[in-house]
């Protein structure tokens, strides 16, 4: 097993000296690593250093996956858990290059009549993001090899910058403890094993105007991210609720919970007046303690008539509703349905703190409570998803308003403290 991996690895560094001098000069990929699925990650970790004696250095995922190791002055071996998958999908190991612009290479590929993927288990043909930010792409070489392609690839000594400067530095305070990548086949609804959908349309008690639904038309994965649609259409419930337009909520109630960490997301978000797209929490003692005394923290809410802005906010028993305690973020340049942004709370005792994009806007403790109330951020909670149409927050609908409407989720993580 070993010889036949250092076997491949010398084979694919030779094969990136021809690759790396194809097309134009400015276009010419540089060769960025080479990329290896094991069993068992600690045991080959301990191989590579110490029966090669290969240095280690930084990496940008920080998931409990990954070790990364400098072989050359250019080069670099990325050690990935997850042989099983691998072999199922043949990406046992891959090459990976670097060039100037990702869109020009693209637009190569295009040309060439060469399929590409944000991701060897998805089809989708978008650039996916690494959390460091570099964007990438994969293909296949005639021979079914696979080749990843990043764009302005960071070099192993900017990993560790970005990688600490992103997401408020999840690298060094945070542990991985659950997720959802949405990487299933395209049309395949949510993992039934962390999500619950959930069905209905009372309105919520914000007057809303959809009713959500389990329906692949309104919620699915697809290329590589969670879609979820909201369309205009006359729909009766099996309730016999009658609604004007559909869409789809999702909750891990049941599945998962947890008292403090990191929740984030990363999402592109739908626009409109009535759009009313979300990403929150709510305390998972809300069946015997009620809202708004379970608690609920927002981390994505939007107005889709405010392309621009997410609030965040916290409900509490005093503080709920119009009148919660909530601070506005305005993207500096764009819209948040433009490209996808990432959303993120970080949760400790006596302390909340919102994130997007890495840029730290609120921050928010017991000394911000009105007078006489109770901060109820002190068990765990559980994750909402969902895209509502109309209601008490962002208005109803109008004539300028254009369905269907989707908000793309590419991914869930949520950490603990080291």
């Amino acid at each position: 097993m070993k010889s036949t991996v250092l076997g491949l690895l010398l084979a694919a560094f030779l094969s990136s000296s021809v690759l790396s001098q194809s097309g134009s000069p400015s276009q010419s990929p540089e060769f960025d690593h080479t990329a290896v699925y094991v069993r068992d990650l600690q045991k080959s970790a301990d191989f590579y250093d110490k029966l090669l004696g290969l240095e280690k250095i930084p990496e940008p995922f920080h998931d409990g996956r990954h070790v990364w190791y400098r072989i050359g002055a250019h080069t670099q071996l990325h050690v990935v858990l997850g042989a099983t998958a691998a072999v199922q999908q043949d990406v046992n190991i891959h090459l990976a290059f670097r060039v100037a612009a990702l869109a020009d290479f693209v637009t190569r590929l295009d040309r060439m009549g060469i399929p590409y993927r944000k991701s060897v288990r998805s089809d989708g043909k978008t650039a996916s993001v690494r959390p460091d930010g570099v964007h990438q792409i994969y293909f296949q070489d005639p021979d079914g090899y696979w080749i990843e392609v990043n764009d302005n690839a960071v070099n192993d000594n900017q990993v560790s910058q970005t990688a600490a400067t992103s997401a408020s530095d999840v690298s060094q305070q945070w542990v991985l403890t659950w997720s959802d990548e949405f990487n299933g086949s395209n049309g395949a609804p949510p993992d039934a094993t962390k999500w619950v959908p959930v069905i209905g349309g009372n309105g919520f008690g914000n007057h809303e105007l959809e009713y959500y639904t389990s329906r692949s038309q309104n919620v699915r994965q697809e290329n590589g991210n969670l879609v979820i649609e909201a369309l205009q259409e006359k729909f009766t419930g099996p309730d016999g609720v009658e609604r004007n337009y559909t869409s789809a909520r999702l909750k891990t109630a049941g599945k998962f919970s947890q008292q403090y960490g990191r929740f984030e997301a990363r999402i592109k978000l739908p626009s409109g007046r009535g759009i009313w797209p979300a990403f929150w929490l709510l305390g998972d003692d809300i069946a015997t303690a009620h809202w708004p005394a379970c608690g609920e923290i927002d981390i994505m809410e939007a107005k889709g008539s405010e392309v621009s802005r997410n609030y965040g906010s916290l409900h509490g028993p005093g503080y709920s509703g119009g009148h919660a305690l909530t601070t506005i973020y305005d993207l500096p340049h764009g819209q948040f349905g433009g490209d996808f942004h990432i959303f993120a709370l970080e949760w400790e005792p006596q302390v909340v703190r919102f994130y997007v994009d890495g840029n730290l806007y609120a921050t928010k403790t017991p000394s911000d409570l009105p007078a006489g109330t109770r901060w109820v951020y002190d068990h765990p909670f559980f994750v909402i998803l969902n895209l509502a149409v109309g209601g008490d927050f962002p208005g109803n609908p109008d004539g300028t308003t254009v369905f269907p409407q989707r908000m793309l989720v590419d991914y869930v993580r949520v950490y603990s403290h080291k």
